[in-house]
């Protein structure tokens, strides 16, 4: 290819605004503010020894911390009744920390890594919760779950979007943490400068393309903004 059309080349990514809409989420979504959106922060969970092997996700939240006014369930904080009561709510969520996979009763389902090694999956979410304006998933492959017959992936993404969520920020493949962290804080940064998910979302990717960080193009706006 001629050097003149190299210097030329932009990505999709860099030319539009990408929106993704998986499935059908809920027929009534969650209504857009205008008005400062309530936040609480959840990642880092202690460990059966009390430290935390996730300080990349420590570092995370306690800078969106410093950015905004927020919750924040941390360390041994992040336990099951904290989570299912964050969850049940209406603040916007951010969540950082592993996803694993498990088996079920149901098949194979992602889980979401709490205090003390404590695992809560897909299928221990509430039957209905809180309809919020936007959910970050930091976890790794957090967009992914169980395929569903005539459904597609039922996975945590799904879940928050069928309840009436708005959008959800969601990872299509395992991520480094560096790569987790840099992203949520750049994400937030670029929320409170504008507002608008999808921008933010797409400006935090471009700044880590512009650090040398593969995993770039792994975080994903699914939903609407």
């Amino acid at each position: 290819m001629p050097t003149a059309d190299v210097d030329r080349f932009i990505l999709l990514a860099e030319a539009a605004t990408l929106k993704i809409l998986p499935g059908l989420p809920a027929l009534t979504p969650g209504a857009a503010s205008t008005d400062p959106q309530r936040w609480v922060l959840a990642g880092a969970p202690s460990a059966i020894d009390q430290g935390t092997h996730l300080p990349g996700a420590e570092r995370e939240l306690n800078e969106i911390q410093r950015q905004r006014a927020c919750e924040l369930l941390s360390g041994e904080e992040m336990s099951r009744d904290a989570m299912l009561s964050a969850i049940k709510g209406d603040a916007c969520l951010h969540i950082a920390t592993h996803i694993e996979w498990i088996d079920t009763a149901f098949g194979p389902s992602p889980a979401l890594e709490l205090a003390a090694g404590e695992l809560l999956t897909v299928t221990d979410l509430p039957a209905n919760f809180g309809a919020r304006e936007l959910v970050v998933l930091a976890g790794c492959e957090s967009a992914g779950g169980r395929m569903l017959d005539g459904e597609g992936a039922f996975g945590f993404s799904r879940a928050f979007l069928s309840s009436g969520t708005r959008g959800v920020v969601a990872t299509l493949w395992p991520v480094r943490d560096t790569a987790a962290e840099k992203f949520g804080c750049a994400l937030h940064e670029s929320l409170i400068a504008q507002g608008s998910p999808s921008i933010a979302v797409r400006e935090a990717a471009q700044r880590l393309r512009e650090s040398g960080e593969p995993d770039w193009a792994a975080f994903q706006l699914l939903g609407r903004d």
